[in-house]
């Protein structure tokens, strides 16, 4: 009972925690400007298993449909969330939108020189570089080598200037990216927009594969 509470119109209420399977307070349970208290309190007891279990059920549910939608890998979103999302993004609730498509180039060939270890240390590297400049609430991995971030109310030179910091210190990793962006002021089309920010990578992608060691013109499944 509490009754010192300064609350207009609770003279009094009688409380219970609920407990998670493990033990631990998940909530309260209580009644409020009761006159029975004994009854009241069996009646609280007489509920609170099922309550656990529902936070227990919700906890466990909650957990599944996280991993459901996060890359192990990199700890991003993964294409599942990212397909779950763009509709709600491209309802207008922003001045502007920019999306980023960016891809870790020579990701196979890392792979087949270095091992796989090897090529997921470097989507590692690419992942962390883009939480660090964008966040990891529209930041998505949505291929082996592919990433996408949605990035709201942002100016275009801002964007671009972090995604050439970004390649810059990959590069002294070494490792390349290639990326593009599109800014819209009215998203009309999210997949216009995406397509337009993938062809942007697309040709960063094989200008970089047409020069010097990396040149593929002369390999098959060449760009």
């Amino acid at each position: 009972m509490f009754p010192g509470l300064a609350v207009p119109g609770i003279k009094n209420i009688i409380a219970i925690p609920v407990k998670e399977m493990d033990g631990r307070i998940c909530a309260l349970l209580a009644v409020f400007n009761t006159t029975k208290r004994h009854l009241d309190i069996a009646l609280l007891k007489s509920v609170e298993f099922s309550f656990g279990m529902f936070f227990h059920n919700f906890s466990t549910y909650s957990t599944i449909r996280e991993q459901g939608e996060k890359d192990v890998l990199t700890g991003l979103y993964n294409r599942n969330r990212y397909e779950a999302d763009i509709p709600g993004l491209g309802r207008g609730f922003w001045k502007s939108l920019i999306c980023i498509y960016m891809d870790a180039d020579g990701l196979h060939e890392l792979n087949n020189a270095r091992g796989h270890e090897a090529g997921d240390r470097m989507l590692k590297s690419v992942a962390e570089q883009l939480k660090s400049r964008f966040g990891t609430k529209y930041s998505y991995r949505v291929g082996g080598d592919e990433f996408v971030v949605f990035v709201p109310e942002q100016e275009e030179k801002s964007v671009l200037r972090l995604c050439g910091e970004m390649a810059e210190l990959l590069e002294k990793e070494g490792y390349h990216i290639s990326y593009g962006a599109e800014y819209r002021k009215d998203v009309s089309s999210m997949g216009d927009m995406i397509k337009s920010a993938e062809k942007k990578m697309y040709k960063m992608k094989r200008e970089y594969y047409e020069q010097g060691p990396h040149d593929r013109r002369k390999r098959p499944g060449r760009y």
